[in-house]
């Protein structure tokens, strides 16, 4: 199966840890849609250790993070609807990047490394099912749904 993954290019995903789009987006303030998505295989012990779990159409220039649990939700949230179920890991800040300023656009892009290391400093396990989402900074928004949320990406991990 091949999965499209935005302005990161699309990758070829087999076996039963196939990654699942799931919940809706929340459109932001300049139009677009955010969209989550993937490159590798996620596995604890895969010697390639690349899979990461990307997002793309966010705003850019603007402070994000990759959020993750082991339950699914639709939670009404920020304007938009939060797809994980507490409890909820929050992993440290990246930059969106994108086109520079003055102009605001959603040319925006994360990458979160969801590799062995990251694994293991959870104490996740093979057949873990892990549910994925970015959550980030929109100030075309008042508060309190001054956030961007792209959908939920669900996910097996492999041995």
């Amino acid at each position: 199966m091949k999965l499209a993954v935005g302005h990161f290019s699309t990758v070829a995903i087999t076996g039963p840890s196939t990654p699942t789009v799931y919940c809706v987006a929340k459109v932001n303030s300049a139009g677009g849609t955010p969209s989550i998505g993937c490159q590798g295989e996620p596995s604890i012990s895969d010697p390639a250790d690349d899979f990461f779990v990307t997002a793309s159409n966010v705003l850019n220039r603007k402070p994000g993070i990759m959020l993750w649990s082991t339950l699914p939700a639709a939670i009404p949230f920020g304007g938009g609807t939060l797809c994980l179920a507490p409890p909820i890991v929050r992993t440290p800040g990246q930059a969106s990047g994108g086109s520079p300023a003055p102009t605001i656009d959603w040319t925006g892009q994360y990458s979160f490394h969801f590799g062995h290391a990251y694994t293991q400093s959870y104490f996740l396990a093979a057949g873990q099912s892990i549910r994925t989402q970015y959550w980030s900074r929109d100030p075309g928004f008042v508060a309190p749904t001054n956030i961007g949320l792209t959908n939920g990406l669900s996910f097996t991990l492999q041995p």
